[in-house]
């Protein structure tokens, strides 16, 4: 007995859901027959395109942030131990002012976490950069850093 009421409750629901369904769809046509009476104007507006880009710098260029990196960077005792290697993907927002900020792991060392918190720490411990500049006005700009554990 009790499945035959269940049963019952279940295609009420069904025939309501359809009604409910229906009624929705009506009023959704409706009000898009009144909004098409009505002609829109859109004014498409292409930005600016910048030939004057300026890409961020580590202070010293190239060379000193690879410097920097091997000179801070402490391979994690656990990932020595296990003999575990990898790159570090962090990526990172240098501000207007130089400043970094948002930093994550977009790809980390497989298996180590440790190595993913330690190329973090050392980002976030970097010293100001040069900032970006589009058409000579600083501007925020994310970089992508691979940082590289292996053993020696």
């Amino acid at each position: 007995m009790k499945s035959v009421a269940t049963y019952n409750l279940i295609k009420m629901k069904v025939y309501f859901s359809y009604i409910f369904l229906f009624l929705l769809l009506s009023l959704n046509s409706c009000a898009q027959k009144s909004d098409t009476s009505k002609e829109v104007k859109i004014d498409y507006k292409l930005p600016e395109i910048s030939d004057s880009i300026e890409m961020p710098e580590f202070p010293g260029g190239v060379e000193a942030m690879k410097k920097y990196i091997s000179e801070n960077v402490h391979y994690p005792d656990s990932a020595k131990n296990e003999s575990l290697q990898g790159k570090c993907f962090v990526k990172f927002i240098i501000n207007p002012d130089g400043s970094i900020s948002n930093v994550s792991v977009l790809k980390g060392v497989p298996r180590c976490t440790e190595c993913d918190t330690e190329a973090v720490r050392v980002v976030r411990a970097m010293p100001r950069w040069k900032p970006g500049r589009v058409n000579k006005k600083t501007a925020p700009v994310y970089f992508n850093l691979p940082i590289i554990f292996k053993m020696q």
